[in-house]
């Protein structure tokens, strides 16, 4: 009888062990590091849950409980859960948190394949690589954008920024 109920329990062990189902993000929030973004929800929503704590992403409901506002903490991604008062989930995403707002812009050296990264934005460029001391600055920076026209004509654009972190 022993030998038995031991054949049937190693027979039924993988109908126990299910593989899980993925719970994908149904929209993406992108932020950078100290920006903010409100949503408004059609109802009231009840808990908010950020897997990843207030180190990428704070979730702060305002005052009515229909509108929510997220905050991008700190790099990285993590999703977020909103529910409504019973436990239902009404709303999924996926927040990225960028260090900076801008696009990253490379600058080499013309010697090397090293670049120096800096984040840019339409107001300022700031250093990628926050950790280096800063000995391989450039002391000002132009950026030059030609945008095609019809006829064969183009469009350009210059934007002189000063040190790092300082706009003219």
């Amino acid at each position: 009888m022993k030998r038995f109920a031991l054949l049937l329990l190693l027979l039924s062990g993988p109908a126990w062990a299910q593989t899980p189902t993925e719970l994908a993000p149904t929209d993406r929030v992108i932020l950078s590091a100290g920006q903010s973004k409100v949503f408004e929800f059609k109802q009231t929503f009840g808990p908010i849950f950020v897997p990843g704590g207030n180190d990428i992403a704070a979730a702060r409901p305002l005052a009515d409980n229909r509108t929510l506002s997220i905050t991008g903490m700190g790099p990285g991604e993590t999703p977020i859960f909103v529910y409504d008062s019973v436990g239902k989930e009404i709303w999924r995403a996926t927040i990225t948190v960028g260090q900076e707002p801008g696009r990253v812009v490379r600058f080499y050296d013309g010697r090397s394949k090293d670049y120096t990264g800096y984040y840019c934005s339409e107001v300022f460029c700031g250093r990628a690589d926050k950790e280096l001391d800063g000995k391989r600055d450039p002391s000002g920076v132009s950026f030059t954008t030609r945008t095609p026209t019809g006829g064969g004509g183009f469009n350009e654009s210059t934007k002189v920024y000063g040190p790092p972190q300082l706009a003219r």
